[in-house]
């Protein structure tokens, strides 16, 4: 897994494994999750 990006210490609960696409989401919090939160974390807009 990919360490989040913005200095936060853990791992992203949204992450890939492979070339696939496919997003995972490993996390305790059951909530809904963002493509915009993804790309966040691997430096897209977001937007």
């Amino acid at each position: 897994m990919q360490a989040m990006a913005n200095g936060m210490s853990g791992m992203a609960a949204l992450h890939t494994h492979d070339a696939t696409g496919t997003i995972h989401v490993e996390s305790n919090i059951i909530r809904n999750y963002t493509l915009g939160e993804f790309l966040n974390i691997w430096g897209g807009t977001g937007h």
